[in-house]
């Protein structure tokens, strides 16, 4: 055999090596990275077994890995700044003054018009928490602390969903955060708005605004919202779908409706902050109550 043909056949045989190579460290990749069907279909099973209702379908087969998020804060000043100019350069028309004064619990900022003395709205800022209240033309409506999240959005109109996208462009900044209206509830006279806060496509749990309308005119935001760059600082991976339902109390649980990987805030020190990924399983209890759970994913 004449060395063309050596060399052609050491070329073919390297190439179906390299072939079998891959496939093998795809498979093994494809191990490490998903749960197998026969352990999903086992823990169905065992679930069943004790009284738990939960579909192949929910369980999460991939392991999954996700970033961990932090930014800082060098004083709570520049947020409160932050969020007021956002709020008064999309709820007000006309050019406004503010003022601000100190609270037991963070601050207060009044806001006038340009050419009078007369308060024509006011944000309360909570320092422990980043929440917030915008009340306009002191309108103080109550109920309005809890995040709507029914999708329906039919009874928003284009120009009140503008202006509610605008007050969210002005608070989004970096690549991997972002925001959706999840949901609106009320009537034409009297509707809420709610945007969630996400984090790298996934949603901020309690990181939220709800946008309240009055007879078509926003008189009211209030919720939390965090305004900074978050950075990613490592990645970890997570626990996987099925051993995270064992994080449940199983003899309440009657059915698990769903489960998926949300966001979390959680205060490291006085300036640095985290973004922390968990689990949020949603479940009727044995008395057919809805309940949403959070678990520690890391």
């Amino acid at each position: 055999m004449d060395a063309k043909k050596i060399y052609r056949v050491l070329s073919i045989v390297f190439l179906v090596l390299a072939v079998l190579f891959f496939v093998l460290y795809r498979n093994e990749q494809k191990i490490k990275s998903e749960i197998s069907d026969e352990f999903i279909q086992s823990a169905v099973e065992n679930l069943n077994e004790s009284g738990v209702n939960i579909s192949e379908e929910i369980i999460e087969k991939t392991i999954p890995e996700r970033d961990i998020f932090y930014f800082e804060i060098d004083s709570l000043e520049v947020h409160y700044e932050v969020i007021t100019k956002a709020l008064c350069q999309s709820v007000y028309a006309s050019d406004v003054s503010t003022a601000k004064f100190e609270t037991p619990d963070g601050i207060s900022v009044g806001i006038y018009g340009k050419d009078s003395q007369t308060e024509i709205g006011r944000i309360i800022f909570n320092g422990s928490d980043f929440s917030f209240r915008l009340y306009k033309n002191g309108v103080n409506i109550s109920g309005t602390d809890v995040p709507v999240k029914n999708g329906n959005l039919e009874i928003v109109s284009e120009p009140n969903r503008k202006l509610v996208e605008n007050i969210c462009d002005s608070l989004t900044s970096g690549a991997k955060v972002s925001y959706r209206l999840s949901g609106c509830s009320g009537d034409s006279d009297l509707f809420v708005v709610t945007s969630v806060q996400m984090i790298d496509g996934h949603d901020c749990s309690d990181i939220f605004m709800n946008f309240v309308f009055e007879n078509n005119e926003l008189v009211s935001v209030s919720g939390k919202w965090v305004a900074e760059t978050p950075k990613a600082k490592y990645n970890n991976t997570l626990t996987d779908g099925i051993n995270v339902l064992y994080s449940l109390d199983i003899d309440s649980v009657s059915e698990v409706l769903n489960q998926r990987i949300v966001y979390v805030l959680k205060n490291a020190d006085k300036e640095t902050y985290y973004f922390v990924p968990v689990w949020e399983i949603t479940y009727l209890t044995k008395d057919g109550v809805n309940k949403v759970e959070l678990f520690d994913a890391i």
